[in-house]
């Protein structure tokens, strides 16, 4: 299976269509609206409530129960805070504990938040690095959307389609044991950063190598 390949297969994951994750997103969108956007522009606005269609789409709802929904669209905007920093082709890191005072939201686990161009086995590279860490992880929550930039690489607007004009990102959330020790953060998000650059070369030279692989295979096939 080729990248290409693993690439569509994560993103036709079941998406939860029924009652209960509609009148999830209802309610979030309502707490948005209810909540204000003081400070946001129309432009902002518009790609927090996209981002919010898109970031539990694959969720079952039952596994966000424990959660409020002041905290569920919190969360959301503090993804798309670092969404905001975000360069092509670079990643996006933040490991922390949410503080509602500090950070508009709170959680009981420590949160993980990867914005990373989309490319195969991130999840699954990501997920073995934290387990090789000695963490449990909670939850996963990991849209692929599609943004668009201006001329000076500032977000424009989030859909879950790609154009030709936008740009296909990895949006990742990871929820583990809370991790009080600031050491142990920093040490995380730099592990998680090493993970995302050996991903990077995973994919470059996947491809060459299959190819390689199938072509050595076909001869020695050939010399038997």
């Amino acid at each position: 299976m080729s990248a290409s390949d693993l690439q569509a297969k994560y993103r036709r994951a079941p998406i939860i269509n029924n009652n209960n994750g509609q009148r999830l997103q209802q309610r979030l969108l309502q707490e948005f609206s209810r909540r204000g956007a003081a400070g946001l522009d129309e432009q902002q606005q518009q790609q927090i409530k996209s981002l919010l269609r898109l970031y539990y789409k694959h969720i079952p709802p039952a596994e966000l129960e424990s959660e409020s929904i002041r905290d569920l669209v919190g969360a959301v905007i503090a993804h798309w805070q670092l969404l905001q920093q975000h360069r092509p082709g670079e990643p996006s890191v933040r490991v922390y504990n949410p503080k509602f005072e500090e950070h508009g939201w709170q959680n009981p686990h420590t949160i993980i938040e990867v914005v990373n161009d989309d490319v195969a086995f991130l999840v699954d590279s990501l997920s073995m690095g934290l387990n090789r860490a000695g963490l449990t992880i909670r939850l996963t929550v990991h849209p692929v959307i599609n943004l668009e930039r201006d001329k000076s690489d500032r977000p424009v607007s989030i859909s879950a389609s790609l154009s030709e004009a936008g740009s296909s990102l990895s949006i990742i959330q990871f929820q583990v044991e809370k991790q009080l020790d600031p050491e142990i953060l920093t040490s995380l998000e730099s592990m998680v950063n090493q993970v995302l650059k050996d991903v990077v070369c995973a994919n470059r030279f996947w491809e060459p190598m299959r190819n390689r692989v199938i072509e050595v295979h076909e001869r020695s096939t050939q010399l038997e």
